[in-house]
């Protein structure tokens, strides 16, 4: 095998058949990366058009007098998944 530069990236020259089917997987890679790219954009305009339409009052916990208290009760788990989405967005709090 002689030393090659043909883009494959592993520095030498597979035989013709090799050679094609390297440069076929390469040329997939590149576009499978290039779709879930693609998704993960759309996946975070989704999250942030959630965020942004999602209207989670401010904490007003009463748990110290009667736990578990209404205000847990009805938003711990969007306050939660708000949280975590912030967490995924980069968002600092």
């Amino acid at each position: 095998m002689s030393a090659s530069n043909d883009g494959t990236g592993f520095g030498f020259s597979p035989p013709g058949e090799s050679r094609k089917a390297i440069k076929e997987l390469i040329e997939w890679l590149q576009g499978e990366n290039e779709a879930l790219k693609a998704e993960l954009a759309l996946a975070k305009e989704l999250l942030e058009a959630w965020r942004d339409a999602v209207n989670i009052p401010r904490t007003n916990c009463s748990c110290h007098i009667s736990a578990p208290c209404n205000d847990c009760y009805e938003w711990a788990s969007l306050r939660e998944t708000a949280e975590h989405t912030d967490r995924l967005l980069g968002v600092k709090p």
